[in-house]
């Protein structure tokens, strides 16, 4: 209510709500690159087996001759023929003779066809055929890390403040995005898209909150309209930047290089005056208020500040309160507990 009254003040859409809730809205482009990544990082490409050194068919692209035809089966899928992609001849000298020749899984790995994507995950870490899973799991690890971070850093935003969560999920995601595009390995590859989910979450929650707390509430729906929108333009931009970069390394790091920009919200976040004010800090909410009121122009009522002081010190006389009753509760709820094991126990000593 006090902020609200303050707001009164600033103005409902004055300079410096018109930045906190562009700056916040903005929070959405990597939430949205790293939310559909997964359709070019692990783009599935044609392939068949790679054949013995001694085979005499050459790369993906080569012409379909009778040796690669020895080589690798024809099966019929969806009611076209084309070359086997999981499965080859064991021996293809018989198989070329006309006798019935073995089955097997590729022995010797993929060959690839490279004309749409130079390279993806699923060519690099051959998931393929029996690992064909894995690509889809490793979108669902991420998604297991966002669900993770709504839960965690939606407690300690509540508990330690907005924008330090903000800044911290920041921080650490950062160099978390540019490793992803070193990654060796498939596992290191999941683990690290996991903790930046859970903190890409962190990040776009604590925004979202910080925006929402920030200006007038008859400017709220806007704000929460305006970062469906930049999530929409970072599907674009992904869009653009996956046709440019055909390999998936080099789009990781295309994809991290913006949220450099985002470390100027050390300077750019404020905290929620709201939070501040719930949380019985109302020097820092007058500090905050102070600056918006210097960015708008405007000035605030000593009243104001009066008010807050008033509200803060009615929200530690609650505290207390709610704190007292609470050591009450426990320490009935402990007395009863007593009589309960005494009343059960006490019979077993004189029998």
């Amino acid at each position: 209510m006090e902020y609200d009254a303050a707001l009164e003040h600033l103005g409902r859409c004055g300079r410096f709500q018109k930045i906190t809730a562009i700056a916040m809205s903005l929070v959405g482009i990597p939430a949205g690159f790293n939310m559909v990544a997964m359709t070019f990082l692990g783009a599935m490409a044609d392939h068949r087996c790679r054949l013995h050194d001694s085979s005499r068919a050459g790369g993906y692209a080569a012409n379909v001759t009778e040796g690669l035809n020895a080589s690798i089966p024809w099966e019929n899928v969806g009611g076209t023929w084309r070359l086997s992609q999981c499965n080859m001849y064991m021996d293809p000298l018989g198989a070329e003779a006309g006798e019935n020749a073995t089955i097997a899984p590729c022995e010797y790995g993929w060959v690839y066809d490279r004309s749409q994507y130079s390279s993806s995950i699923v060519t690099e870490f051959d998931l393929v055929c029996d690992k064909a899973w894995l690509t889809e799991l490793a979108q669902s690890i991420y998604m297991s890390g966002v669900c993770v971070g709504a839960v965690l850093f939606g407690a300690l935003s509540d508990r330690y403040g907005r924008r330090p969560i903000l800044l911290l999920c920041l921080t650490v995601q950062i160099p978390l995005m540019f490793a992803v595009a070193f990654a060796t390995d498939y596992v290191t590859f999941v683990t690290l898209r996991f903790i930046i989910g859970a903190t890409m979450n962190g990040f776009l929650y604590s925004g979202i909150v910080i925006g929402t707390e920030v200006v007038h509430t008859s400017m709220r729906t806007l704000f929460g309209m305006s970062v469906p929108f930049t999530m929409v333009i970072s599907y674009i931009m992904l869009g653009a930047l996956a046709y440019c970069f055909r390999d998936w390394r080099t789009l990781q790091l295309a994809m991290s290089i913006p949220l450099v920009f985002f470390l100027s919200y050390w300077w750019l976040a404020p905290e929620s005056p709201r939070w501040l004010l719930t949380n019985r800090k109302s020097e820092e909410a007058k500090a905050v208020i102070r600056k918006a009121a210097k960015q708008n122009g405007v000035e605030i009522p000593e009243k104001i500040y009066e008010l807050i002081d008033q509200a803060g010190e009615q929200v530690i006389q609650i505290t207390s309160h709610l704190r007292t009753r609470s050591q009450f509760f426990v320490g009935m709820l402990f007395q009863a507990l007593c009589a309960l094991i005494c009343k059960n126990t006490t019979p077993t000593f004189f029998t």
